[in-house]
């Protein structure tokens, strides 16, 4: 189950679970209740759709920003995505869905490697440099 885990000023780390519809912001009302001035009543909500959990911006004046891109429209969560509502950092954790956007299903496999036979070595140019013409370029001075 995805969640969001985040930790106000001196306090512990929470994790939340996500629901189908999860409201962030400063009201009572919200599933995830922020208390800072700066955060809207009702700052941003996520939504589980499709087996994906999107995010979108509740037209806030500080805005929605995930990996440091403020939130324009709606978007789709990804694993360990971060996400800030002016000076809080929440953590989108959903370690099934990188089980199920794997071609795999195993979110760890190794990189694919290339056998050695098909990379090929290319020498390097030579550099020449204005003043250079005429001069050997493996001489020493």
């Amino acid at each position: 189950m995805a969640s969001l885990v985040y930790s106000l000023e001196g306090e512990p780390e929470r994790r939340v679970e996500l629901g189908a519809r999860t409201l962030v912001g400063r009201h009572p009302g919200c599933q995830i209740q922020l208390l800072d001035t700066l955060i809207s009543k009702e700052h941003f909500e996520i939504e589980a759709r499709n087996e994906s959990y999107w995010i979108r911006d509740l037209t806030t004046l500080n805005g929605t920003y995930v990996n440091g891109v403020r939130l324009r429209s709606e978007r789709r969560l990804e694993h360990l995505d971060e996400i800030r509502a002016v000076r809080v950092q929440l953590l989108f954790v959903d370690p099934d869905a990188a089980v199920r956007r794997s071609p795999t299903g195993n979110p760890y496999r190794k990189a694919a490697h290339v056998s050695e036979d098909r990379v090929q070595a290319r020498p390097l140019a030579p550099v020449h440099r204005p003043g250079d013409a005429g001069r050997d370029p493996h001489a020493h001075a």
